[in-house]
């Protein structure tokens, strides 16, 4: 079995307004993840105390870790996402999607799970329906080239019946049987399903829940995936 967590951490910034990555990683602990899409990861940013967010949770969690950055700051500090992995990291590389006004990107990781080769995608979407179209646009392209299992997760910032997100739902299976039941926004009052995790085959869902945390604006959903003995890609 094997455990998937997509989650957008603020930077570590709770509910509460304070930034406290450590609330971050106990939450993380508790999940117990073998992978874990994050969104909003600062790396040497003033106002998350100039620390590089990906590295601390990666060691945190004693797991691999990638950044892959969306913006930049001063020419030091960064903004974006990242992976983490309790299994081999083989490459890694990053996309820039088109937008209209915060700069987005994919982060595209290529993993060894005992011996299965593996494609996890991490993203966060834009505000504005025509450029989360678009954005989507540009994901799909990058996997028409993959040919191996496919996991793609995060923030798409929009509703499970949004015109957006069908193109990804008709390639891939979303891990929710109804992701509507399953509201990840906000985290005090969750009201809107905002997160997600689409897999390929051989990746069949056998429990998907979302956790309490105060640790963000979001809550992390994750998703328990067994791992069929065959597989084809859609």
């Amino acid at each position: 079995m094997l455990r998937i967590i997509s989650y957008n951490i603020r930077h570590g910034r709770g509910i509460d307004g304070r930034v406290s990555l450590d609330r971050t990683i106990r939450t993380l602990t508790l999940l117990r993840p073998d992978l874990v899409a994050v969104q909003e990861v600062d790396r040497f940013r003033t106002r998350s105390g100039f620390r590089d967010q990906a590295r601390i949770l990666g060691e945190a969690l004693g797991m691999n870790y990638v950044f892959g950055e969306n913006r930049r700051f001063q020419g030091v500090g960064a903004y974006g996402n990242a992976v983490l992995s309790r299994f081999t990291i083989a490459k890694y590389s990053r996309t820039l999607l088109p937008g209209i006004a915060e700069q987005r990107s994919l982060l595209e990781t290529w993993l060894d799970i005992d011996g299965l080769q593996v494609w996890l995608g991490c993203t966060h979407l834009g505000l504005n329906r025509e450029e989360r179209s678009g954005q989507v646009t540009a994901i799909l392209k990058c996997l028409d080239r993959v040919r191996i299992p496919v996991i793609l997760a995060g923030d798409f910032n929009c509703r499970p019946r949004a015109s957006e997100l069908q193109p990804v739902l008709r390639r891939f299976r979303e891990v929710s049987e109804e992701p509507a039941s399953s509201p990840t926004y906000p985290s005090t009052d969750p009201q809107k399903r905002l997160d997600y995790i689409f897999v390929s085959e051989p990746f069949r869902p056998e429990a998907v829940k979302v956790f309490a945390s105060s640790a963000s604006d979001h809550l992390p959903l994750y998703g328990d995936l067994a791992i069929t003995s065959c597989w084809r890609m859609p």
